[in-house]
């Protein structure tokens, strides 16, 4: 449950502003940086889930350190393939090791908004020259 601000009339939504991250496994690091319409999440940031952490990595940045929690929300199956992390910008970078194609996807959580939105995730797998 979340408590927006006294005159709120607008839900917010939590956005990634692509629709889809697809790479493969040489391709680099992709920036991924949620915002929230109209407004929100600029203190306690973002929580972000890499639902199969094969797939490759995620890191996050730009929120201090010092006791900061990752929140667990009903019906989430976190499993040890999950990545998760905090902040308000990430970077997902794709696993060079994968020998197959790996579909997956990335949710960001809206920690003071609640806010949600989940992306599909492929890094596809290239055969060696």
């Amino acid at each position: 449950m979340v408590t927006l601000p006294k005159g709120t009339t607008k839900i917010p939504k939590v956005e990634f502003g692509i629709p889809s991250v697809s790479v493969n496994q040489n391709s680099g690091q992709v920036q991924l940086s949620p915002t929230t319409s109209p407004s929100g999440n600029t203190q306690a940031g973002y929580t972000i889930i890499l639902s199969n952490k094969n797939a490759g990595s995620v890191v996050g940045s730009g929120l201090g350190g010092g006791g900061r929690t990752r929140p667990s929300f009903l019906g989430d199956e976190i499993t040890a393939t999950a990545a998760i992390e905090t902040g308000l910008n990430f970077t997902f970078i794709p696993n060079p090791n994968i020998t197959q194609t790996i579909s997956t996807t990335i949710t960001v959580y809206g920690n003071e908004t609640g806010g949600s939105q989940s992306i599909p995730v492929t890094v596809n797998y290239i055969q060696p020259s």
